[in-house]
């Protein structure tokens, strides 16, 4: 998604952590658990900004140097916010594959990393919906608030929290929702 004040690279993986390596998330397991899917969708995703931040390519992307990378995931992982789950494990993990393609690590500061789940996506959809510009805002609030202990949120909801409508709208499961339901009275009645 290609703003002026940033570029927001979206990175998806269906799939959800075991419940042994939440409870008990050594470095090693962590890395292992999620090679396939977070690791995996953070090296994409530093590759394309790579990529984009060096050539145009025919794209009309006016922000090649201020990228956020949302890595958007089945269930909630618990991960924590991007710099912290750098510091513990998505740095080592990255680290290498980064410098063999001769990728900078601070393309996309790990602050600008964002793990969410589908229900979280939903909860942004619902208030990009009533307002569009507010993706900027939020965004800059959660690098601002997760910098300090006192003020981070571990979960990216709890970012999302103060902008949720009291009746929060999501035409594009809503379309979906009625489609089924008449598919499926319609069934009823013959």
């Amino acid at each position: 998604m290609p703003r002026d004040d940033f570029t927001l690279m979206v990175e998806v993986k269906s799939t959800e952590m075991r419940p042994s390596v939440m409870v008990y998330p050594a470095n090693e397991q962590l890395i292992r658990e999620l090679r396939k899917s977070v690791i995996k969708a953070a090296v994409q995703g530093y590759s394309l900004a790579n990529d984009l931040s060096k050539s145009s390519g025919g794209l009309d992307i006016p922000n090649r140097s201020g990228f956020f990378l949302f890595i958007l995931t089945y269930k909630d992982m618990y991960l924590g916010p991007g710099q912290p789950m750098w510091e513990e494990f998505l740095g080592e993990a990255v680290g290498s594959i980064l410098e063999s393609e001769g990728i900078d690590p601070q393309v996309i500061p790990p602050e600008r990393i964002v793990v969410l789940s589908l229900r979280e996506w939903d909860v942004l959809m619902s208030i990009l919906h009533s307002d569009p510009t507010l993706l900027s805002q939020i965004l800059k609030e959660m690098v601002v608030s997760n910098r300090h202990p006192t003020t981070a949120g571990f979960a990216f909801i709890q970012h999302l929290i103060p902008y949720v409508a009291a009746q929060p709208k999501l035409p594009y499961l809503d379309e979906e929702a009625n489609r089924l339901f008449a598919s499926l009275q319609a069934k009823m009645s013959s």
